[in-house]
């Protein structure tokens, strides 16, 4: 190590981050600096480590006479140097009197020191009262997380019973209720380990996100209804019947197959109406209507099918157009049509996943 490098860290002059690097340059994010600041003495801590974890090939940080001196550069400020150029004559000492720097008690020595003079003394009794104030908001993930980081700042043990009580009762009063209402639950001999109550309150959280799912998905598909005016009838897998399989809906093929007789069409072309809806204004092959109809039918032969299928048009779903064709046909559909509508309109992914 030479002289101007010591120097530098004496002095606490700014310098790049290879300042006493020895095996090419330093790599990753070097810390911010510290400048004494008791409530970032933690954070500053962590990043060296990080820093220095990224760059564990390099000699300035394996060798810990050199690793002190690497972050002894990134301490300054008035209220710091002084402890800083302390820190640099103990190195130096110890070296002289014989400890090899390679002694990973420089390191040692150096972080006990650091922590004994700029932890923060109320960090702990901090760290317990958040954790007795903490409550399940929005995300039971970002509840945990927050709960096991303030246990270790708190220094306390995890699996302590007040502890676990805090868990209890930082979870929602619903969500704790049906930990304890659980077939794995065991009031007589309660789990003692706070992973075993984080565990179960996310299989119970997963369970009540499924439940309401589902629960809006058939609240979306029985408000479509209502809103189409498709009366019930429904099988036993919830999806409504036409007449033929015993239900109230008329069967699409059963209208269709009663051909147009030849003065029929002669009438309709006549009056520019549609073969298929019977409606003026466009011929069967742009009756959306039949369209409908047939997108249906495909999507029932798909959900049924062993072999998944993309039922879902390569066009995309033109919302305008949907609706100046249901204000033109609307009156005309009959139930299979509407039904038909309804299931279009359901997400279809979602409906798949829970149907």
């Amino acid at each position: 190590m030479s002289q101007t490098q010591i120097a530098a860290a004496s002095t606490g002059t700014a310098q790049p981050i290879n300042v006493i690097n020895t095996a090419g340059a330093l790599k990753g994010n070097p810390p911010v600096t510290f400048d004494g600041d008791r409530n970032k003495s933690r954070g500053f801590l962590v990043a060296f480590k990080l820093y220095k974890g990224v760059n564990r090939q390099n000699s300035s940080m394996t060798n810990p006479y050199s690793r002190v001196l690497n972050i002894l550069t990134y301490i300054e400020g008035d209220n710091v140097n002084s402890w800083k150029e302390s820190q640099l004559k103990k190195l130096e000492d110890r070296v002289a009197a014989g400890t090899l720097e390679s002694d990973e008690a420089h390191w040692t020595i150096f972080e006990r020191e650091f922590k004994d003079a700029f932890t923060n003394t109320n960090a702990k009794a901090e760290a317990y009262q958040q954790l007795t104030r903490l409550k399940h908001g929005d995300n039971l993930d970002t509840f945990i997380a927050q709960f096991k980081k303030l246990i270790e700042e708190a220094g306390v043990d995890q699996d302590s019973h007040g502890v676990i009580e805090l868990f209890k009762n930082g979870l929602k009063p619903g969500l704790t209720q049906a930990i304890i209402g659980s077939q794995h639950f065991n009031p007589i001999n309660p789990w003692d380990v706070l992973d075993r109550w984080i565990q179960e309150a996310l299989a119970q959280h997963i369970k009540w996100k499924m439940k309401q799912q589902y629960s809006q998905r058939n609240q979306l598909r029985q408000n479509l209804y209502t809103a189409f005016k498709v009366k019930g009838g429904r099988g036993g897998n919830g999806k409504r019947l036409t007449t033929s399989q015993g239900g109230d809906a008329m069967d699409l093929d059963a209208i269709r197959t009663n051909n147009l007789t030849e003065a029929q069409k002669t009438e309709l072309m006549k009056e520019n109406k549609c073969f298929y809806c019977q409606k003026p204004g466009h011929q069967a092959k742009a009756c959306f209507k039949k369209k409908c109809d047939q997108a249906g039918r495909t999507s029932s032969a798909n959900a049924t099918s062993s072999t998944p299928t993309n039922s879902t048009s390569s066009q995309p779903f033109d919302i305008k157009a949907f609706g100046e064709a249901l204000k033109e046909h609307g009156p005309n559909l009959d139930e299979d049509a509407k039904l038909n509508m309804v299931e279009m309109l359901l997400p279809g992914g979602f409906v798949q996943a829970l149907d």
